[in-house]
């Protein structure tokens, strides 16, 4: 199932380097396809790739991905994820009490 509905999905397949490929399945499945797509892209753009962040992993995305500098991508990935569940944080105070596992997730 993983492999089917979100590996392949997300083209993970056709990311070069598999750090960055298995923490976008990672994200992905944490947080959504389309928000870990975003995510990615946004994370592309903090790198200096050219990408739309629309949430849509197409062949921009990819071309970007395997362009970029696999250690920078994944940091930035890193910051993204943690980002995004921060933010969830401050509209849902409630979920404070996920946040450390969270942050453990993000930079993981």
């Amino acid at each position: 199932i993983y492999y089917r509905d979100w590996w392949l999905r997300l083209r993970c397949n056709e990311i070069q380097d598999d750090g960055v490929a298995q923490k976008l399945m990672d994200t992905a499945v944490n947080v959504g396809l389309r928000t870990g797509v975003r995510l990615l892209q946004q994370a592309l753009v903090e790198v200096g790739q050219a990408v739309t962040v629309d949430g849509v992993i197409g062949p921009q995305t990819i071309a970007a991905a395997n362009r970029a500098e696999s250690g920078k991508l994944l940091a930035a990935m890193r910051c993204q994820q943690a980002a995004h569940y921060r933010g969830l944080i401050r509209k849902n105070p409630r979920l404070a009490k996920f946040e450390r596992g969270w942050i453990n997730r993000a930079y993981a």
